[in-house]
């Protein structure tokens, strides 16, 4: 897909190397599942993210999604993040 066209067509979602569409968690609603594709932001919010149990592949669930943030269950424990934290955990549905 070129840019303009990318432009043009705001209901697509980016894609992973895989192929595969990437949205940020953020836009999961409760009770709903997705996979860890990618972190993005610099160097050390990825380690931040990362300490908290988000790396690529791990599958979270998300218990309360509101105006101020996000609270999700990975690997077991319950993790409250802001939404600008949030929308650079990037997930596959």
């Amino acid at each position: 897909m070129s840019l303009a066209e990318s432009i043009y067509k705001p209901d697509v979602a980016p894609q992973n190397k895989a192929g595969e569409h990437t949205i940020p968690c953020s836009f999961l609603k409760n009770g709903e599942f997705g996979a860890v594709t990618r972190i993005s932001g610099n160097e050390e919010v990825r380690k931040f993210l990362s300490g908290l149990g988000f790396v690529q592949g791990t599958k979270i669930k998300v218990l309360i999604n509101n105006s101020t943030g996000i609270i999700v269950e990975v690997k077991g424990s319950r993790v409250a993040v802001d939404n600008v934290m949030a929308s650079k955990i990037h997930v596959t549905q």
